[in-house]
């Protein structure tokens, strides 16, 4: 798999083409499942049908690959990628930040929901290409509380990993605010 993302099926020591442009913002992105069923189906009941018991599965997936792929040593809080402020109210709940509750409940490891802002509504991703995703999040993130987060090191929360656009651009606010390492995690990879 690729060093950077994890995207699979490469040669182990080659970064993928879609992490070859620029330094990436995290040292280590992973994702739990791939986007098969039953995946899709229970990130969408999440989403769209408010069932956020699958949190605790998702966490329990996450704590797996956590041991895994990165090792046993904490870190030093956990961040979910942010919705926009009008789109967690017409959802009523920010489903990365469930899980990233969820996780850190697990591990005992702190969690920050506000460590990163979304300060632009953005459109949503789902029917974007690859270039189209890096531009629609470009710029749309933000770390108004830099002292909480400087020389830590994070681990970034999301549901999925496509493009990774999202999670690069909120890795690289949190990077721009002073953070020492960040690491991403996904629930599920979802590949264009």
């Amino acid at each position: 798999m690729c060093p950077a993302c994890g995207m699979g099926d490469l040669n182990p020591k080659r970064r993928c083409p879609g992490c070859l442009p620029g330094e990436s913002p995290w040292e280590l992105a992973r994702q739990a499942t791939i986007w098969s069923e039953p995946m899709p189906m229970l990130i969408h009941a999440l989403k769209f049908r408010s069932i956020t018991e699958v949190r605790w599965p998702f966490a329990d997936l996450l704590v797996r690959l956590i041991e895994r792929e990165m090792g046993p040593a904490p870190w030093d809080l956990i961040a979910p990628v942010p919705l926009h402020r009008t789109r967690e109210r017409e959802r009523g709940f920010n489903q990365s930040a469930l899980i990233a509750k969820a996780l850190g409940g697990r591990l005992g490891w702190p969690v920050y929901t506000r460590a990163v802002r979304r300060h632009r509504a953005t459109k949503t991703q789902t029917h974007l290409g690859r270039k189209d995703r890096l531009d629609n999040v470009s710029g749309a993130f933000s770390c108004p509380r830099s002292e909480t987060i400087r020389d830590k090191r994070v681990l970034l929360i999301d549901d999925v990993h496509t493009t990774g656009a999202t999670m690069r651009a909120a890795a690289q606010a949190l990077r721009d605010a002073g953070a020492r390492e960040v690491g991403a995690c996904a629930v599920a990879r979802a590949v264009l």
